[in-house]
Order: C-alpha cells, then sequence, then structure tokens
C-alpha cells in the first residue's frame, strides 16, 4: 500500500483546496466528494465544524478503490468489510450499529442527517440518522 501514500497529504486540507487541486467532482454530497478517474476512484470525507460562527470543512479521511470497486488504500477511517455490513444489516437501530462500529465515516445529509460507512467493496453504506431504526441502503461510488 505505500504506493498511495502520497495521498495522505490531503489529510487535514480544506474542501476549496481539494475542489482547487482536484477540480469537479464526479460526485458531491454534504461532507464527501467522489472522483472517478480510469484507474479507480477516490472518495474524501470532510470534517465539518462551525469556528467563531465561520464554517470549516477540512479533510477527515479519504478511501481509494480500483474500477472494480476493491479498496485500494484508505486513511482517516477504517471501512467496513463485508462481514461488517452484513452483521449491521441485520441490526435494528442505528445505536446498535454505533455501539459496534463506532462514530460514522460520513454525513451525507442535506438539511436531514444521514450518516454511514465507506466499505472495503466501493458503497457508501448509509444508516439513517443516528435515532431509532435504522434503514440500511449501500449506494455504489
Amino acid at each position: 500500500m505505500t504506493e498511495y501514500n502520497n495521498f495522505d497529504l490531503i489529510l487535514g486540507a480544506s474542501k476549496s483546496h481539494i475542489l482547487n487541486y482536484f477540480g469537479t467532482p464526479n460526485k458531491a454530497y454534504s461532507s464527501i466528494l467522489v472522483y472517478k478517474k480510469h484507474v479507480g476512484t477516490l472518495a474524501i470525507t470532510f470534517d465539518i465544524q462551525a469556528i467563531n460562527r465561520q464554517r470549516t470543512e477540512e479533510v477527515f479521511g479519504f478511501v481509494l478503490y480500483d474500477n472494480h470497486g476493491n479498496l485500494l488504500y484508505s486513511k482517516g477511517l477504517k471501512p467496513l468489510n463485508a462481514d461488517q455490513v452484513a452483521s449491521a444489516e441485520t441490526m435494528h437501530t442505528s445505536e446498535d450499529i454505533l455501539a459496534a462500529f463506532g462514530s460514522t465515516h460520513f454525513d451525507i445529509g442535506s438539511g436531514m442527517h444521514n450518516y454511514g460507512y465507506f466499505t472495503e467493496r466501493g458503497e457508501l453504506f448509509l444508516i439513517g440518522n443516528l435515532s431509532g431504526q435504522s434503514h440500511c441502503r449501500r449506494i455504489p461510488l
């Protein structure tokens, strides 16, 4: 995996810096930018905070996949493997999923929270709004 560690330099970069460097993403969610190239897919997630009433968005982590959706490299987060995804899909509440797998990787909601994890198979695994019954859903990147 060492051939991909040059990507580590983007950790902590601002969203505007990422957009200036990589250009327009193929997909954009509230806290994720997805870049698809002929060699694979790069998905970048941002930590969004308000500091002194200023919104800041810095790279929290990223995943790099080949063209078949296989995980090549990740930094700042640990994608769920197939067994973890299957287990999460049987859990009844988002609280159960959080207890089993820890903090989510992103919130793709726009006005309404929709939290989730990256998977090792090139998917976004959505679990809902973190309260009450989970409604798991997979979205291919």
